[in-house]
């Protein structure tokens, strides 16, 4: 029962960590990939 309490804060504390920086990651996301490309192409 507490493992799955444990379980439910964890995941409203990543939520509530990811939803409002959620744009700020997927720019960071987009640039990695954008840069792991050109490095691949060169």
């Amino acid at each position: 029962m507490s493992k799955s309490v444990n379980f439910f804060f964890d995941l409203s504390f990543i939520s509530s960590f990811v939803y409002p920086n959620w744009f700020y990651i997927k720019q960071l996301f987009l640039n990695f990939l954008w840069s792991l490309s050109l490095f691949l192409v060169a």
